[in-house]
């Protein structure tokens, strides 16, 4: 069961002549009609008693308990408390037997027309929070004049007084009209819809984003970072990179076209050699000269004439990205540019072993395993081999065995 607190003060509108309330309590299982409450207010500092407002708050009872849901009850109040709390006030209403103090406002409300009721107050005893409290069931005399009850105000839970006025009317009265449904659920008060903003600037941040991708396509500034990705091929070359020369056009002069010599029979007549561009960097012209050739042995053969023409850096790029796009041939010939058998430097000799090694094992090239054999033979035979190089070298050479 949820811990019992004061849902609202609720003025009854139906009762004739006015000052009468519901105080609605939920949290409650069940609930007597002997209940006891105490009401009091900070300023100034007074509890209700019988004659209204006073020093101490006296142990009040409702005039009747009614249940309004499947655990909320309203303790029904009439002239005796509602004629002397001039609302809106801010009040504290007390129930010991539910441990509940709470701090709530109490509405404006219409007072009765013939004034206030007598008090209905528990019996005697020490009220909390250390009031003395009021005996109103004392002989007459001790306390002040004994009230009298008036013909009209209910003597229990919806009794009869004797009177054929129904009197006031109750969420479940017996008589009267009702201004509670005792079985309408309590309805919680709607919650703050904080998705609908949430929704709103996310499609605000969506559209801002659209709008900026479009400007960028529009001003070609989206290509540098589309190119970088790899999503589009709209890519310029460097601003030190001068592009190919392209073809004379229709106003530019005629060259001389030189006399075709007639190919040889069952010759196929030769394809024109359309070299790249020197001018491009390094991985550039490698590239394109990839594409151009076609196949590894070509490709091959043109890093090795570009070596022994002294372009080393050259052959080395073009060798390079043949290899990165899977080829062993690649492999092994850079394992014969570092082979101390071809170039007398045994500072590569371990490099030389590893791409003999790769491109033998993975390649399938038998003249691979062929150089590795040299190679571990030849450092066999010399004594001014280093130690951890020769280590190296007979790690592979046993993998030949």
């Amino acid at each position: 069961m949820a811990q019992a607190r004061i849902l609202q003060i609720v003025e009854d509108t139906a009762a004739a002549g006015g000052g009468y309330a519901f105080v609605e309590v939920s949290g409650v299982a069940d609930m007597s009609d002997q209940i006891t409450f105490y009401i009091r207010r900070n300023s100034p500092n007074e509890g209700m008693g019988p004659a209204g407002w006073q020093a101490n708050a006296a142990a009040l009872k409702p005039r009747r308990v009614d249940r309004v849901g499947p655990s909320t009850f309203g303790l029904y109040v009439g002239p005796e408390i509602v004629d002397h709390i001039e609302g809106p006030e801010t009040v504290e209403i007390e129930i010991p037997a539910l441990s509940l103090r709470q701090i709530i406002p109490w509405p404006a409300m219409a007072s009765s027309s013939q004034g206030a009721s007598p008090m209905s107050v528990a019996s005697p005893g020490t009220p909390p929070r250390g009031g003395h409290g009021v005996e109103l069931n004392a002989p007459s005399g001790a306390n002040g004049p004994e009230p009298t009850k008036p013909p009209d105000a209910p003597t229990g839970a919806g009794g009869d007084t004797g009177d054929d006025d129904p009197g006031p009317t109750g969420p479940t009265g017996a008589t009267g009209s009702t201004i509670v449904d005792p079985g309408e659920e309590e309805v919680a008060p709607p919650k703050r819809r904080f998705w609908l903003w949430f929704l709103i600037i996310v499609a605000a941040l969506l559209v801002l984003l659209a709008a900026a991708v479009i400007y960028l396509w529009q001003t070609d500034r989206l290509d540098p970072i589309l190119c970088d990705l790899g999503i589009t091929s709209r890519c310029s070359l460097p601003e030190d990179v001068t592009p190919p020369s392209a073809p004379p056009g229709p106003g530019d002069e005629e060259p001389v076209e030189p006399t075709p010599t007639p190919p040889e029979d069952g010759a196929d007549e030769p394809e024109p050699d359309l070299a790249c561009d020197e001018a491009l960097s390094d991985e550039l012209w490698a590239n394109c000269e990839i594409d151009r050739l076609g196949n590894d042995d070509a490709i091959v053969e043109r890093a090795t004439a570009l070596r022994d023409d002294g372009q080393a850096d050259r052959a080395a790029a073009l060798i390079s990205m043949l290899r990165g796009r899977g080829s062993h041939l690649a492999v092994f010939l850079q394992g014969q540019w570092l082979d101390p058998v071809n170039t007398g430097d045994w500072d590569g000799a371990a490099e030389a072993a590893e791409r003999y090694w790769d491109a033998w094992q993975d390649g399938g090239i038998a003249e691979a395993r062929e150089a590795l054999q040299m190679l571990c033979t030849e450092a066999q035979d010399r004594m001014d081999v280093d130690v951890a190089l020769r280590t190296v070298l007979q790690a592979y050479c046993q993998g030949l065995e």
